[in-house]
């Protein structure tokens, strides 16, 4: 008695033999079937063959089937399965989701593939949530991995922190942070909203050569939107360290002169205490790793005078 098997790339065989009967019992899998069932199925929707509802994205109907949708996406079974309107109509209407975005989602749940671009990223990720269609979510989130650079990742770090999506958001605080520099010389970091940009002025290992460019960069960020900002001014300049400051003249005349501390006494007194030699700790902070002038040991090796003498 045993266990045989026969595949190619197109058909697998599988034989049992049980000794009691002296029988042989086969089973034959067709590897291909799956993709060619489904492509089979794609094209009865294209040509509206045994479809069973219409989906209306702004007037552009989509005919689809039922059971295909319902399989694909909860978002769908819900809506086919309870007393939803839907579940005995043979029209449907989606909102917020583009004709554009809605033919490639189709074409995703029918095929498994799908083309996406930059510009459309952000869409098809927005409608992948709505649809729950989490194999073209988990997708997405991939190639935003791959896309992500420092005109993006604002946007990425939104998307992620609206979803929840951790380990996207964690990863995109870093490379913002590793990237601050190039953020700020472009002007993008002014898009980071509050929360976000106190998280990234607290790291030690923030991509800044001078702890001047947080105070510029606190300042900046609040003019560009002043009037919904300024709130936000003390509790910003508390991530300032002046610990790392070296240039006392930055502190007395730049920072002490500028307008948003001219307003808020506790942000003078912070600075009256640092040139005054009065430390706060708690206020100053500590110093900014990342600031600091580092020292490289660089080791030759000189020959010997017996490697001269040869």
């Amino acid at each position: 008695p045993g266990k045989h098997s026969h595949s190619s790339s197109l058909l697998a065989v599988t034989t049992n033999q049980t000794e009691q009967h002296n029988q042989s019992r086969h089973s034959i899998n067709c590897l291909e079937h799956p993709s060619s069932l489904f492509s089979t199925i794609n094209q009865f929707r294209l040509s509206d063959l045994f479809t069973d509802v219409t989906i209306y994205v702004d007037g552009v109907p989509f005919a689809c089937h039922r059971l295909i949708l319902a399989a694909a996406s909860p978002y769908f079974r819900a809506m086919f399965s309870y007393n939803f309107r839907e579940s005995t109509e043979g029209n449907v209407r989606i909102q917020d989701i583009t004709p554009w975005t809605m033919k490639r989602i189709l074409e995703f749940i029918y095929t498994g593939h799908t083309d996406i671009t930059y510009d459309n990223l952000f869409e098809m990720f927005n409608a992948s949530v709505m649809l729950s269609i989490k194999e073209l979510t988990d997708l997405l989130i991939k190639f935003l991995y791959l896309q992500m650079n420092i005109y993006n990742c604002i946007q990425i770090e939104q998307l992620a922190t609206l979803y929840s999506l951790e380990n996207l958001r964690r990863t995109t605080l870093q490379f913002i942070v590793d990237h601050f520099m190039c953020l700020y010389e472009k002007n993008l970091f002014v898009h980071l909203n509050e929360h976000t940009l106190m998280e990234v002025l607290s790291d030690d290992n923030l991509d800044i050569p001078k702890e001047e460019y947080v105070f510029l960069t606190i300042v900046q960020w609040v003019n560009y939107r002043p009037v919904e900002r300024e709130q936000y001014f003390q509790s910003l300049f508390k991530f300032i360290r002046l610990n790392s400051i070296s240039d006392s003249d930055f502190v007395t005349n730049s920072m002490r002169n500028e307008k948003l501390v001219q307003k808020y006494t506790a942000c003078l007194r912070t600075l009256k205490d640092f040139y005054s030699n009065n430390f706060i700790p708690d206020l100053l902070g500590p110093i900014r790793p990342s600031t600091q002038i580092r020292y490289h040991l660089i080791v030759i090796e000189l020959p010997s005078s017996d490697d001269e003498n040869d």
